[in-house]
């Protein structure tokens, strides 16, 4: 009986504790699909969204300024102009100037509207360059406020032609131009319609 109640107690005891260490190793163990915790001050961070997207453009996969404004805001933007002189609900019989292509008509006009919406989103990504090197002056705040009337004005237009009034894209038209006018001015002189011109190397550097 001695042996028995020495033996009885002793694997009380190791059960008790085999439970004690599970039950903690379980509590550390993080649960599966269960959300990562926020690291202890002090702890390496994840990048940012912005720092990984301006470390995509310093490696060049991002465009300049000049190829965002030639190949997406240029082109669209005379599609809006276009609606000034032509009604985008008219069928032309020989499709030609910006509305080439599949998507023609108000619905061209829409898709217009939002890639210069787009493109002010575009514009504003970290580290993007301009065509002569320089940065894109993000730290301007009125060159911020430039890009973001660019991206209301084309969703003004998407909205006027999703309606397909002609009248308000006509208006719109007319904003548009103020809009890339105001930071034409300051920011690419060289298209300066008054004052003295200067060349591309001044592109992007506020106060000149």
């Amino acid at each position: 009986m001695r042996v028995r109640n020495v033996i009885l107690p002793s694997l009380v005891f190791a059960v008790l504790t085999a439970l004690v260490l599970v039950q903690v190793t379980t509590a550390q163990a993080p649960a599966r699909g269960a959300a990562a915790q926020a690291p202890a001050r002090g702890a390496a961070q994840a990048p940012a969204r912005g720092a990984a997207a301006a470390a995509a453009c310093v490696r060049g996969v991002c465009g300049t300024l000049a190829q965002i404004m030639r190949g997406i805001t240029f082109p669209n933007s005379n599609i809006a102009f276009d609606v000034q002189d032509n009604n985008p609900g008219t069928k032309k019989p020989d499709p030609s100037g910006p509305y080439i292509g599949q998507y023609q008509g108000w619905e061209g006009v829409e898709n217009a509207g939002i890639a210069l919406a787009e493109s002010a989103n575009l514009i504003l990504l970290p580290g993007r360059k301009c065509s002569n090197g320089q940065d894109v002056p993000l730290a301007q705040a009125d060159f911020v406020q430039f890009t973001q009337a660019l991206r209301t004005t084309g969703m003004a237009i998407y909205n006027a032609a999703r309606a397909k009034n002609q009248n308000a894209i006509i208006d719109l038209s007319d904003r548009l131009t103020e809009t890339c006018a105001n930071c034409h001015d300051k920011y690419r002189p060289d298209s300066r319609l008054s004052g003295p011109k200067v060349g591309p190397e001044k592109r992007c550097m506020p106060g000149v």
